[in-house]
């Protein structure tokens, strides 16, 4: 080693040391946090995304098709319509809880009511919402904004487990430089961050919000349209269609061909000008030398293209989990058919209802995580019990449930008068039953009640049984 070396070793080595170990942890966190470089990644690094190019652009194709595709714009709608119907509402057993989740639920910024409407539409469309949370540093209330997924440079995962999404980072602008914002966790959530994890999350300082991804793997960082995958379909049905119209529209064309027998060119000039359209329910007149006909063009028949447009229409319906006659479509379909044709969807709808839901309930559960942390509510189990109410996203038959209720209840208690079964059993097969009508019940809690209410029954019985026995003895 030479003696320049020596000294710059000795006299700069532990500086010199702590700047690269500076530098290789920061260049770790900006591997874990980028790992598309310039539209690049390694080999070796297991990321499913789409390239951003490619994501960006399947994102604003979505915008576009539900702007000016009327059956893209229908089955999002259908979605959201079922999702969420008549509203959502959400209730506390505590009063200050209740008050403080009312002040949350309506405030003149959150609007969730509205918000909820619209963003649920927009994470369909766009496969990811991105809500910038602003805290009163008084009451604890959140109040919410929106981030557009286009200003979203990338999501930032926790390198130890990409499950984890630890905020993200916002493009650029001119004069505004990247913003870094971090998830919005409860203690809780931080205490399972791994180390690297918790301090990328720490490192994130611009800001707080809420991430919401929908339609990717769990290696995928973005979330992906409802609709992406349709979107070739979508536009070439909407082509179809215009063939079609096109096609009818010159159907409609038809002139009339004028034979004049013996005429000079000089002679049907003449003619052609003393002449005009015949109208509707008028006279003609003509010799054997004028002949008129009606000529079209000769496209034939356009059934084959109705066809088309149906095979079409329910290839795209088919892959968003719609039957075909929810959209006019009847075609061979009855009623009986059509209600077990609905039973597949329904359960798509419940499944994307409840994703809706458990996002919801996360942005509910930190708020009042943090009105317990600004003490606007207090530190106990039912203060910080809630619901949330969804709409029952499907038309049940009462008929036959109420008929199989009053079936189930006769044998079940047939099968208890013989010991066939206990009473434990017996209530959980009827709150199976109960539950086909939208009512969430425990079958432990519903049996406990049930054997209350009865000791109580038999107990008035009872009693009113001694006192018309008093009365006779009496009298």
């Amino acid at each position: 080693m030479s003696l320049r070396e020596q000294l710059a070793d000795r006299f700069f080595g532990d500086v010199l040391d702590r700047r690269v170990e500076a530098r290789v942890e920061a260049l770790r966190g900006a591997s874990n946090r980028s790992r598309q470089v310039e539209g690049f990644r390694r080999l070796t690094d297991v990321n499913r995304d789409l390239n951003p190019v490619t994501h960006d652009r399947q994102r604003e194709i979505a915008v576009y098709l539900y702007t000016y595709n009327p059956l893209a714009r229908r089955m999002l709608e259908t979605i959201r319509e079922w999702i969420l119907g008549e509203g959502a509402t959400v209730t506390s057993p505590h009063p200050r809880t209740q008050d403080y989740l009312d002040g949350f639920w309506t405030d003149r910024v959150n609007r969730w009511p509205i918000r909820l409407w619209e963003q649920t539409l927009e994470l369909f469309l766009m496969g990811e919402r991105f809500w910038p949370v602003f805290t009163n540093q008084f009451s604890g209330l959140m109040r919410f904004g929106v981030t557009d997924p286009a200003s979203v440079k990338e999501v930032v995962l926790d390198p130890d487990n990409v499950e984890v999404a630890l905020g993200v980072v916002l493009k650029s602008r001119p004069g505004v430089p990247e913003r870094r914002y971090r998830a919005v966790l409860t203690a809780a959530e931080t205490d399972v961050l791994t180390g690297p994890g918790l301090r990328e999350w720490e490192a994130l300082t611009d800001g707080e919000l809420f991430i919401s991804r929908i339609n990717r793997l769990s290696t995928q960082s973005r979330g992906i349209s409802e609709i992406f995958s349709l979107a070739d379909w979508l536009d070439g049905y909407e082509q179809l269609l215009f063939s079609i119209l096109q096609r009818e529209q010159a159907n409609a064309q038809v002139m009339w061909d004028v034979e004049l027998q013996g005429m000079s060119d000089e002679d049907i000039q003449k003619w052609l000008e003393t002449q005009s359209y015949p109208k509707p329910l008028s006279i003609r007149a003509h010799n054997e030398k004028v002949k008129w006909e009606l000529q079209g063009p000769a496209f034939g028949s356009s059934s084959n293209n109705v066809e088309h447009a149906r095979l079409f229409r329910n290839h795209l319906l088919g892959g968003i989990g719609i039957p075909e006659h929810w959209f006019g479509g009847g075609g061979d379909v009855n009623r009986a058919t059509a209600a077990e044709m609905g039973t597949p969807t329904e359960k798509s709808l419940t499944a994307k209802q409840r994703l809706v839901k458990n996002i919801i309930e996360e942005v509910i559960e930190a708020q009042v995580a943090r009105g317990i942390e600004y003490g606007a509510i207090p530190d106990d189990d039912e203060a910080r019990e809630f619901q949330l109410e969804f709409p029952e996203p499907s038309t049940k038959d009462l008929t036959k449930i109420s008929s199989s209720l009053q079936q189930f209840a006769t044998g079940l208690s047939i099968a208890a008068q013989e010991g066939w079964v206990d009473d434990a059993t017996a209530v959980r097969v009827m709150t199976s039953l109960l539950q086909q009508t939208g009512v969430e019940a425990d079958p432990e809690e519903m049996l406990a009640r049930a054997q209350e209410q009865k000791k109580e029954r038999l107990a008035d019985e009872a009693a009113a049984a001694m006192d018309r026995r008093l009365r006779v003895v009496g009298t």
